[in-house]
């Protein structure tokens, strides 16, 4: 990251601590609690808490793997076509209890007084984003699996000042936070303008009675007609490519220019 700072990688386990996920339970006594997966993760690193499964799960396990605030969820088996596997979320909520698939693990942060969880969660957000997991990953039928021993290797954190770590997390939340606002308001503006087109399509601009058609309700002065009926349609095609041939750029005898000719 350019800093010379000493670089304390993420399988220190003096500094770190990372759990396991869990799934349903099947050995009472069983409690119900929040298990976050793959799909609550989102862009941005935040975790998506409107569509988290609430499971029963064993009492024992949750203890073990209960979140907390500041832990960093890591998604270690998913991914996609188009879509590396290694994204990661920031855990903060108060509620609970919460824990995580067996899909991904959880880093804790032990020794708070060395680095900062959000610093530790943006590096690591910084990591996958810029490619660098890519290479540690095993592809079987469909999946993606991190190699978790190597992502622990290359993860890295350089051990400047916490008050150095805390002001560089808060000015990336900002820049987050901002860019989080930008994308809700491009999905109200997209909503907006399927919710003004069913509505121009389907009562107009004078308020006037509706009408049934085969293609739904329309204002009753409206005619429906086919599109062939109106207008002419045209497939497109694939312009054919002819070589590029040139004379030598300039004539000796006459001193001018010829021209290109195909």
């Amino acid at each position: 990251m350019g800093w010379d700072a000493e670089q304390i990688c993420l399988d220190d386990e003096r500094r770190f601590e990372t759990l396991n996920g869990l799934w349903t339970g099947k050995k009472p006594p069983l409690v119900t609690a929040g298990v976050i997966r793959n799909t609550n993760f989102t862009e941005s690193g935040c975790v998506d808490y409107s569509d988290v499964a609430w499971l029963q799960v064993e009492n024992k396990q949750l203890a073990k793997r209960q979140l907390k605030p500041g832990d960093i969820i890591v998604e270690r088996s998913g991914g996609g076509p188009k879509q590396p596997v290694g994204r990661v979320v920031y855990f903060d909520s108060e509620d609970g209890p919460f824990s995580f698939s067996n899909f991904t693990s959880a880093i804790r942060v032990c020794d708070r007084e060395v680095f900062d969880p959000k610093f530790v969660f943006y590096c690591l957000l910084e990591l996958y984003q810029s490619g660098r997991t890519e290479d540690i990953q095993r592809r079987t039928t469909g999946i993606r699996n991190l190699d978790f021993a190597a992502y622990k290797e290359r993860a890295a954190f350089p051990q400047i000042p916490i008050p150095e770590q805390c002001k560089i997390a808060a000015v990336l939340g900002m820049a987050q936070r901002a860019i989080e606002q930008q994308e809700r308001m491009f999905q109200l503006t997209t909503e907006l303008k399927k919710t003004l087109l069913h509505q121009l399509f389907t009562h107009g601009l004078r308020g006037e009675p509706q009408k049934q058609t085969d293609f739904g309700p329309v204002p009753a002065s409206w005619e429906v007609g086919i599109i062939g009926d109106i207008a002419k349609t045209q497939s497109g095609g694939t312009p054919m490519v002819r070589e590029l041939r040139s004379r030598p750029a300039w004539s000796s005898s006459a001193g001018a220019p010829h021209e290109f000719t195909r």
